[in-house]
């Protein structure tokens, strides 16, 4: 059978009995008032709504914890505003998100070609022996000599010409294909 609960004091005992006419009672009184308060900030009623039934819901989750009433209330609205605060910060970093995409669709196609080329370059890089890809980066990546990579991990010269050059190979190779369906890819 269900308990009436008429009051703040009533339903706080009720709350720490796990009573759950307790979290009716809150509801009841409580939810739109919250509802009202996180709308005021968002501007958004359904999207206030939500944050209300989340806090609702822990709420109830803490309920043991809770000392006085007050608690309650100081949860109910500490807790939506730093939510309608959040789901505002959400908001801006969306839009800014977008606006930065919408910018760049007018960008320079070839902008997006060289970065995909990067990319692709960067894995098939991945796919080369480890001394030949170390070769590799510290030549086109760090601007070392032959004669300074030689020193740097105690190789001859030609040992590093011809690792780069056979790196090159390689990697022209794997990028051939690609590189003509990120062109064609960016043509249509």
């Amino acid at each position: 059978m269900a308990q009436k609960i008429d009051n703040d004091t009533n339903c706080l005992l009720f709350l720490q009995q796990d009573n759950p006419d307790a979290l009716e009672y809150l509801i009841r009184v409580y939810f739109p008032v919250v509802c009202s308060y996180a709308n005021k900030i968002i501007d958004n009623w359904a999207e206030a709504e939500d944050i209300a039934e989340e806090l609702f819901i822990k709420l109830w989750e803490r309920r043991n914890t809770i000392k006085n009433f007050n608690e309650i209330k100081g949860f109910l609205y500490t807790a939506a505003r730093n939510a309608s605060l959040n789901l505002l910060r959400g908001r801006n970093r969306e839009k800014k998100r977008h606006l930065e995409f919408v910018q760049n669709q007018d960008a320079d196609p070839g902008e997006f070609i060289y970065e995909e080329m990067l990319a692709e370059i960067r894995k098939a890089m991945q796919t080369l022996p480890e001394k030949m890809r170390e070769i590799f980066i510290l030549s086109y990546y760090k601007k070392m000599s032959n004669a300074e990579i030689a020193v740097h991990l105690n190789l001859s010269n030609q040992t590093v010409r011809n690792q780069k050059t056979k790196a090159i190979a390689v990697l022209k190779a794997l990028l051939k294909e690609k590189t003509f369906f990120l062109l064609l890819g960016h043509m249509l």
